[in-house]
């Protein structure tokens, strides 16, 4: 269910919200600025897309491969080396900053960005990493929003499906469904609607445009593949 909804409501969706909004995206939300796009035409060696797949998908193979080893050697008594390297490595900070310096490798030095621009782009993405992380978990903290509506359905059916003795399947099929509601319409009474506002430059309507109808677009999709779901068990 979850595949089909982020296929939809995320490349599919973005096709159509990019014609009605046309609008670049910011540097401070991943665009490129005058000083990104001198830096790119000095690159002589772009990476392959074998390099930059693997790049990306690197963190992934980590966390993957420590899965695999907790499988093959359970529990936490007489663990091998190999295990207790891959738990290490494939813990999900660790994988990540792995990654980082794989892709200072094969997105810096291999492509001819030298030692400066390579040092400074790590320490110029921790501010506005930072600052959003902060405002989201200030704002969600003090408005609730999603996470009010998700608790209040939850508390109100609760003894609905106990009385009615629904068994494991329907009830995650009823989080599901709760999950999905507490999406619809995102508007101006929502702190992630004026977090997204402000970081992408939007004006009031284009977020209309865009987050909030994405964001019933989640919703609806989300509750009908629910409902689909549930006509098979």
């Amino acid at each position: 269910m979850a595949i089909p909804t982020v296929i939809i409501c995320g490349p599919l969706f973005s096709i159509l919200a990019a014609r009605w909004v046309p609008v670049d995206a910011p540097a401070i939300a991943g665009g490129v600025d005058t000083t990104e796009a001198a830096a790119a035409a000095d690159v002589q060696r772009p990476p392959s897309f074998g390099i930059t797949l693997f790049t990306i998908l690197f963190p992934v193979l980590l966390m993957l491969a420590k899965a695999v080893v907790d499988l093959v050697y359970p529990g936490r008594t007489n663990n091998p080396a190999i295990k207790v390297f891959f738990d290490f490595v494939g813990e999900p900070l660790m994988a990540l900053l792995f990654a980082v310096l794989l892709a200072m490798i094969t997105f810096g030095y291999a492509v001819g960005f030298t030692s400066g621009a390579i040092t400074s782009r790590p320490g110029a993405s921790v501010g506005p990493i930072a600052g959003v992380f902060l405002i989201a978990v200030a704002l969600r903290l003090a408005t609730g929003s999603a996470t009010v509506a998700t608790t209040t359905a939850a508390a109100i059916v609760a003894p609905v499906s106990v009385a009615a003795g629904l068994d494991s399947a329907h009830l995650a099929l009823l989080a599901l469904a709760i999950g999905a509601g507490s999406l619809f319409l995102s508007h101006v009474n929502d702190a992630g609607f004026w977090l997204v506002r402000e970081m992408f430059g939007l004006t009031v309507g284009q977020t209309f445009k865009t987050w909030s109808v994405m964001e019933t677009l989640v919703s609806v999709v989300g509750f009908s593949f629910v409902m689909l779901l549930s006509a098979f068990f």
